[in-house]
C-alpha cells in the first residue's frame, strides 16, 4: 500500500505521505492510538514535548498568533500545517485534532478554501474517512486540477480503497508538476496492481539508478515499493535487498517510518527473522500497527515472557478502547491480532470483512483470505477472488493461501 508515506503511521497505508510532506503538507495514515492503562508506575506511556523542544515551541508560536486571530486563514493553515507535520513524525493523533480545532471557522463548509479542502481531507484520511477524504480532493481538483498534493492524496486514496486503476489515471495528471521519481513511484505503485508488477519495477528502478545518491523522502517511498513488489512476485533475494536499502534510507533520514516498518516486520518473521524485528521495534511500542508487529514477532519466538504478555495485554486495550470509540481505524489490525494472536478466527474473519468495505489492498486481501482458511469459509473469500480478477494483480502470497483452500 504503499502510496503515501505517514500511517503511515497508522497501521497501515502509503509511504507517500513523508513525501507529501516535501510538497508542503502531511499526509498520514496513523491509526488512532487507544488509551492505555499502565502495567506498572515505572512504565513510561509518552515523551510530552518541553518547552526546550523547538518543534513545540514553532507550534506554541504559531498557536499564539492564531488566538489572536482565530478567523485568520494564514494563521490557522500555518499552525494546522505544524501541527501536522509533528503529528505525522511522533505518531501522535492529538495533534490531527489540534489541526482540525484552528480549522474549525471553515471546517463544516462546502466550499472551504483550497488549502482547507486538502488539509481537512487528510484528516478525514487519517481516521478511514476516505469517502469524505475523496471528496473534498475532489472539490479541489475541480477547482485547481493543478494542485498537485491533492492529486497524490486522492491517488492514494483510490488505491487503498482498491482502484489502482482510477489512482493511475490521478498519476497520469502529474506531468512535470512533481520530480520525476515521485511521479513515477506514484504509477509504479498503481500499476503493480493491475498485472504490470515486473514492468513497474523494472521502471522504478531505472529511475532510481538516474537519481542522486542522497537519501530522501520520495527514495524512501520507492524503496519501499521496490520491496513490497519484489515481495509479492515471490521474490524474496530482492524483497530482503530493497528493504534493506530502504531502510538504510530511513536511518539517514534519522526518521522513523511506521509503514516501511511494518510491511518489513511482516516479511522478515515470515522468513524466520523475528529477533530482528524485535530489537528494531521495542522501542517503538506508542505506534500501535509496531506494536502489533512486536508482539507477534515475540510470538513467533516462542518466548511467551512478560514482555509479549504486557504487549499483548497494550493491544487488546488499544482494541477495546477503539470499539468504545466505534471507529473503524484498527478493524484490519485487530484481524490480525485476533487470527495469529488470540486464536479466534471467527472473530478474525468477521473484523477483515468488515474492513474489506473500506479498504483494499494486498495486505487487507490476504488476512481476509487467512481468516477464511482457517475457519473453512470458503465462500468468504469471494470478493477477495472477484478483486482479483479485476485488477489481475500478482500476489503469491494471496495464490498460495487460495491454493491451500482448494
Amino acid at each position: 500500500m504503499h502510496l503515501a508515506a505517514t500511517s503511515r503511521r497508522n497501521m497501515g497505508m502509503r509511504p507517500i505521505h513523508s513525501v507529501i510532506f516535501s510538497l508542503g503538507l502531511v499526509f498520514s495514515l496513523n491509526a488512532y492510538a487507544a488509551p492505555y492503562v499502565p502495567l506498572s508506575d515505572a512504565e513510561v506511556l509518552a515523551q510530552v514535548p518541553t518547552r526546550l523542544d523547538p518543534e513545540a515551541r514553532a507550534l506554541a508560536g504559531l498557536r499564539q498568533q492564531l488566538s489572536k486571530a482565530p478567523q485568520n486563514l494564514d494563521a490557522a493553515v500555518a499552525y494546522a500545517e505544524e501541527a501536522l507535520k509533528i503529528g505525522h513524525a511522533r505518531s501522535d493523533p492529538r495533534y490531527y485534532g489540534y489541526a482540525e480545532a484552528a480549522l474549525g471557522p471553515w471546517w463544516a463548509l462546502n466550499d472551504a478554501p483550497q488549502r482547507v479542502l486538502v488539509l481537512r481531507a487528510t484528516i478525514h484520511q487519517f481516521f478511514h474517512a476516505f469517502d469524505s477524504a475523496r471528496t473534498d480532493l475532489d472539490r479541489a481538483l475541480a477547482r485547481n486540477p493543478g494542485d498537485s498534493q491533492a492529486r497524490l492524496i486522492r491517488a492514494t486514496v483510490l488505491q487503498v480503497q482498491g482502484y489502482p486503476d482510477k489512482a493511475l489515471a490521478d498519476c497520469g495528471q502529474l506531468g512535470q508538476q512533481v520530480a520525476v521519481l515521485i511521479s513515477t513511484a506514484c504509477a509504479s505503485s498503481a500499476s503493480s496492481l493491475m498485472g504490470r508488477a515486473k514492468r513497474a519495477d523494472a521502471l522504478l528502478g531505472f529511475v532510481l539508478d538516474q537519481s542522486k545518491p542522497d537519501a530522501t523522502d520520495s527514495k524512501l517511498w520507492a524503496e519501499t515499493l521496490r520491496a513490497e513488489i519484489a515481495e509479492r512476485l515471490g521474490r524474496t533475494t530482492d524483497a530482503q535487498a530493497a528493504y534493506q536499502r530502504a531502510l538504510a534510507t530511513m536511518d539517514a533520514l534519522g526518521v522513523n517510518d511506521a509503514y516501511l516498518l511494518a510491511a518489513w516486520a511482516d516479511f522478515s518473521i515470515k522468513q524466520g527473522q523475528s529477533s530482528v524485528v524485535i530489537d528494531r521495534l521495542k522501542g517503538l511500542a506508542d505506534v500501535d500497527n509496531l506494536l502489533l508487529r512486536l508482539t507477534l514477532a515475540e510470538h513467533a519466538t516462542g518466548k511467551h515472557d512478560e514482555s509479549f504478555a504486557q504487549h499483548k495485554n497494550m493491544l487488546e486495550a488499544r482494541f477495546a478502547a477503539a470499539r468504545q470509540r466505534g471507529d473503524a481505524v484498527h478493524l484490519r489490525e485487530e484481524s490480525i491480532y485476533q487470527l495469529h494472536l488470540n486464536s479466534d478466527p471467527s472473530t478474525a474473519l468477521g473484523l477483515a470483512q468488515k474492513n474489506w468495505k473500506t479498504q483494499r489492498e494486498p495486505i487487507d486481501a490476504l488476512i481476509l483470505l487467512e481468516a477464511a482458511q482457517a475457519t473453512h469459509q470458503a465462500d468468504a473469500a469471494l470478493l477477495v477472488k472477484e478483486w482479483m480478477r479485476e485488477t489481475q494483480i500478482e500476489d503469491e502470497r494471496l495464490n498460495a493461501v487460495l491454493g491451500a483452500m482448494k
